[in-house]
């Protein structure tokens, strides 16, 4: 497997001077009268002419582009970095070394600002006559920067931990396992000082985590569960990230009819890996408890099989219905293991039901909380970052649709019908009645074209939400009582 690599990538303002060879950046409603007058007279000239292109260039006296900011479909942050991701594509400006952005507007220079750090991180692929990779520093100047420092930061960080997530569920299935993902978690947590613990399937069964085991059985790859931990100097509030980290899910005995793609179940997982890093990348005031729910879910003689009742580490006993819905399983035990803790707030995240891609396509993620009461500012923070959630129901009355005569509960419903939002109901049983809880099942991670400012078929989404949502913990949790 290839190692993570993240490009050198600077963004900082502009010199009273730039060089030359600093290609210029300007949108065609900016005012022009700064401009040269010859260099202006150029691109007017260009726009007379072709009047409906993306962009408009120049050469001299210095390499200049005009970008054609009148394609911004809608007034939002999803529009914005969907524009900004399209025009870095078509002028193909991730090629370049050196650029600066000649703009004041705080909402366009932080969309222009994202797509450029997206577009600059390459996934790594295994063609055999591919190049090694071997990235220099590139830098974006800003003419009349708009955003403090610590939003430009905050944009690196984000971009960082979302090109971790997006290398992660790249990986090709024979690479990335429940053991080499191990041991990149424990290269991470000596990069980033983390402290590590992991529960391996002795320490598992010890203490009675058979929802997670049931899953494993089938699997030849040691499997565990890994928590890192963030800790900083006197932290505000204990936040635990839990994440599904399915490496091979083939449905199991309920086998999948196609499994492309399957690899890339892990992708809650790596969305928790990536919001830790970028936390700590930025230093932030919490401590991050990230857990990893790693398996691969077989056909096995050993493996688990409808019909049977297993008992998950909080002593709930689970009906088995249908291997396939294996997530929800690997999920309550680490939720449990989370709860234990006592943390003041946990989100999990996974790629978990078809019907949440049904439901709401892969331009959303689906959401659900037992905060019902932060529903709308949890929204808008979707609104705000462009990666765009949409509230759930988590009525008791769902929990009808799988009722067990043998069992606490059904692993799942018999039956066809809103299994995203009966797996939301499963899965919380398996934390404390006084934890506040988030659960996004990321039907937006893997969309397979590009999506807002991510030019790869692989999304990432998540990672730039989390980290949205942490800057506004303090309001959130002023009120700390679930509901």
């Amino acid at each position: 497997m290839k190692p993570f690599c993240y490009p050198s990538l600077s963004v900082q303002a502009a010199a009273a001077h730039l060089d030359n060879d600093v290609v210029r950046i300007y949108l065609s409603c900016n005012n022009h009268t700064q401009l040269p007058s010859h260099v202006v007279s150029q691109f007017t000239e260009q726009q007379a002419i072709f009047p409906n292109n993306t962009f408009w260039s120049i050469t001299q006296p210095y390499p200049a582009l005009l970008l054609n900011a009148q394609q911004v479909s809608e007034n939002t942050m999803f529009a914005k970095l969907t524009w900004a991701r399209k025009l870095i594509e078509q002028a193909n400006l991730s090629k370049l070394q050196k650029i600066s952005f000649e703009c004041n507007d705080a909402v366009l220079q932080e969309a222009f600002i994202s797509a450029w750090l997206a577009a600059n991180y390459t996934l790594p692929n295994y063609k055999h006559n591919s190049e090694e990779i071997h990235s220099s520093e590139k830098t974006l100047y800003l003419s009349d920067v708009a955003l403090s420092d610590q939003q430009i930061a905050q944009l690196r960080a984000e971009a960082k931990g979302n090109a971790l997530a997006r290398y992660l569920a790249w990986q090709p299935a024979d690479m990335l396992n429940p053991k080499s993902y191990q041991r990149l978690a424990q290269q991470l947590a000596s990069q980033y000082n983390w402290q590590i613990d992991i529960y391996n399937e002795d320490t598992l069964a010890l203490l009675g985590a058979e929802a997670f085991l049931a899953v494993a059985r089938g699997d030849h790859h040691p499997c565990s569960i890994i928590r890192l931990r963030y800790v900083p100097n006197m932290p505000k509030h204990h936040i635990a990230l839990v994440g599904k980290g399915i490496c091979m899910d083939t449905g199991g005995y309920n086998l999948k009819s196609n499994m492309s793609g399957m690899h890339m179940d892990m992708g809650g997982s790596a969305v928790a890996l990536g919001s830790l890093l970028a936390a700590s990348e930025l230093n932030l005031p919490y401590q991050i408890d990230c857990y990893l729910a790693l398996a691969e879910n077989h056909v096995d003689p050993k493996a688990y099989k409808a019909g049977e009742v297993v008992k998950a580490l909080n002593g709930t006993t689970i009906e088995i219905v249908d291997t396939d819905a294996e997530g929800r399983m690997v999920l309550a035990d680490t939720l449990s293991l989370a709860s234990r803790e006592n943390p003041q707030l946990i989100i999990d995240y996974a790629t978990l039901t078809g019907t949440c891609k049904r439901a709401l396509g892969n331009n959303r993620s689906g959401l659900w909380s037992n905060r019902f009461d932060w529903l709308m500012a949890l929204t808008q923070i979707g609104e705000q970052c462009g990666e765009r959630i949409w509230p759930q129901p988590l009525d008791s009355d769902y929990d009808d649709d799988f009722r067990s005569q043998i069992a606490d509960v059904a692993q799942c419903a018999a039956e066809p019908g809103p299994d995203h939002i009966h797996a939301a109901r499963f899965l919380l049983r398996f934390i404390s009645p006084h934890d506040n809880w988030i659960h996004i099942d990321l039907s937006a991670f893997n969309p397979k074209t590009a999506l807002a400012h991510q030019p790869t078929p692989i999304s990432g989404f998540g990672v730039r939400y989390t980290q949205r949502l942490m800057n506004q913990l303090d309001s959130l949790l002023a009120n700390d009582k679930a509901c």
